[in-house]
């Protein structure tokens, strides 16, 4: 599948071909004229990164305690945490017997244990490994963050740094940055520029636009189990006139947005931003528009005369079908 549990953020699964495979990736999609962004997952790990397990080995000898956030359960009932004992590290929890984690993990999923950004080794780390795929080896040119918003914007800040710092000796000839783009839903222009770190963001406030227009869904939008997950991708059906004051606003909300510093090649955040009708936390659009291709072309060619980089999310060019968080 995709990957959601990092084990290593300096290698590439062997399984999907290891370092070379990535390295091969890079080089011919340059030769193309073409550019490589990775998708990072910093918020947590999986149980088999090398921290979580020094700590199911080594107990409370391990020197990465402080990587996590230890002796915290969370009721499946209530959603409320409580301290409970912090070792053992129950790693696999029971649930048929009841069982929880005792360690905060993304989603209460025990497989997905969160990072402690307030350990400043936990933020070296993740800093080195950003910089790692942007160096001479693979040179990619970017990277998408995952959910930035549960991760302190202080940590954003040192990120987008190291990435340029990086980014300009690997590429000393070329007036060139790498593209940084946050997994933020709505309208978030506070997210862009040196202040916020990225370079745009996953553009669901034009794409929600795009589709309430094209496709026309019923006067009380998509059903629930249509929605994007959280429920904040919400498509509503407008006409001409409510789509052209809704883009006004959209566009005048990025117009003051823009990237910011000496390095910049923009003047606004229209031209960064990534824009999209749908992704893995949304519906596949042809089940969005209930089978009308001709909808799905007309939001399609309109996502791609707006300004920014469309993006078209893997299997939506043939037609694939889904409901919320599809394969």
């Amino acid at each position: 599948n995709h990957r959601y549990h990092p084990n290593d953020y300096f290698k590439v699964d062997d399984m999907l071909g290891g370092d070379d495979a990535l390295k091969t990736l890079v080089d011919a999609a340059h030769d193309r004229g073409m550019r490589i962004v990775l998708d990072a997952v910093y918020n947590h790990t999986g149980r088999g990164f090398f921290a979580f397990q020094s700590l199911l080995e080594n107990g409370e000898q391990s020197p990465y305690a402080d990587w996590y956030f230890l002796g915290e359960e969370t009721s499946k009932l209530t959603g409320e945490p409580k301290k409970v004992k912090p070792f053992p590290v129950r790693a696999y929890p029971d649930e048929s017997a009841g069982e929880v984690a005792n360690f905060r993990c993304w989603w209460n999923i025990p497989e997905l244990p969160t990072l402690n950004f307030e350990c400043e080794a936990v933020q070296e780390h993740l800093l080195a490994a950003s910089e790692h795929f942007l160096q001479d080896t693979f040179k990619v040119d970017g990277y998408r963050l995952d959910y930035p918003i549960d991760i302190p914007r202080d940590f954003w800040a040192a990120f987008r740094e190291a990435c340029h710092a990086t980014f300009r000796d690997t590429h000393p000839s070329k007036n060139e940055v790498p593209w940084l783009v946050g997994e933020v839903f709505g309208l978030c222009p506070d997210w862009l520029g040196r202040d916020g770190a990225f370079d745009g963001t996953m553009n669901y406030a034009l794409g929600s636009n795009l589709l309430g227009l094209a496709i026309q869904p019923s006067a009380d939008g998509l059903p629930e189990e249509l929605e994007a997950i959280g429920g904040e991708y919400s498509i509503k059906p407008m006409g001409v006139e409510e789509f052209a004051v809704n883009v006004q606003s959209y566009m005048m909300a990025y117009d003051r947005a823009g990237v910011a510093g000496e390095e910049s090649i923009t003047t606004t955040a229209h031209f960064t931003n990534m824009n999209l009708l749908g992704s893995h936390d949304t519906p596949r659009v042809l089940t969005i528009a209930d089978g009308d291709g001709e909808a799905v072309r007309l939001a399609m060619s309109l996502m791609f005369t707006f300004p920014g980089a469309p993006m078209v999310f893997s299997g939506d060019e043939v037609g694939v079908e889904g409901g919320r968080d599809p394969a």
